[in-house]
């Protein structure tokens, strides 16, 4: 993870909601692969 550099002078409050929006969104898009990896199975173990 990059750091930010010490000139800048962030509110960790802010970094706070920063890191919290992107882990929302980073659970959002591992949900829809779960849910084509899931569909991908199903059809597999079908012709199994």
């Amino acid at each position: 993870m990059t750091a930010i550099p010490p000139s800048y002078d962030i509110p960790e409050e802010t970094v706070e909601k920063v890191r919290s929006r992107m882990n929302e969104d980073v659970e959002d898009i591992a949900f829809i692969f779960k849910v084509f990896v899931e569909v991908t199975n199903q059809r597999y173990l079908k012709y199994i």
